[in-house]
Parts: structure tokens; sequence; C-alpha cells
């Protein structure tokens, strides 16, 4: 199923699992069409206790690669937001090494 769409997949799951309360349920979710409906989820998720959204899209650019760090899967924190993108960090770079393996020069 890695080739279908995010859509696909869930549609599939859905139909094939039922729920059985206490051991198995499915992950909430709400699908979007405006950045103002994230932001709502965004802070209900929050109100609740959720520390976050995991943002995916739903047809274009929505398989699944195992294994491989893509943008087709974005994590959402209130954090994230109040610092416009990510953590602040002070640093100050004394040193750099390149790597070896499939993350070599990044």
């Amino acid at each position: 199923m890695i080739k279908e769409t995010f859509l696909k997949r869930r549609e599939i799951l859905h139909t094939r699992f039922m729920p059985i309360q206490n051991k198995f349920i499915f992950a909430e979710f709400r699908d979007c069409k405006i950045v103002e409906d994230i932001d709502e989820y965004l802070a209900e998720s929050v109100a609740s206790g959720c520390e976050g959204l995991m943002v995916k899209t739903l047809e274009h650019n929505s398989t699944y690669e195992p294994d491989k760090r893509t943008f087709k899967w974005l994590k959402v924190k209130k954090d994230y937001l109040a610092s416009a993108g990510g953590d602040s960090v002070d640093a100050v770079i004394v040193g750099a090494f390149h790597g070896v393996g499939k993350r070599k020069g990044f």
C-alpha cells in the first residue's frame, strides 16, 4: 500500500479494521482545505492536552516512503508557531564534520 495516496491508505484501513473499546481506536483527524481550519484544529488539539498535529497531504505527493524523512508529514506544535517556525538556539559553530553514509554532506 505504500504507493497508494494517504487518502486511499486511510480508506482501506477504516474499511478493514473495526475499533475495539479500550484496545484499538483510530487517530482523530480532520480534512482541512484552508490554513485557518488547521489553525483552529491545532488550537483545539492543544486545548485538549495534545502537543500538536501531524499535517499530511491527502492525495498530491502523499505516498509513504519508509526510512526517509520527507516533507509529506509535518509536525505542527504550538511551540513552533510561537518561535516563528522552530525552537530557537543560541550557538557558535567551532567545527564541522561532513559525515559518512546516507547523510553525508548534510
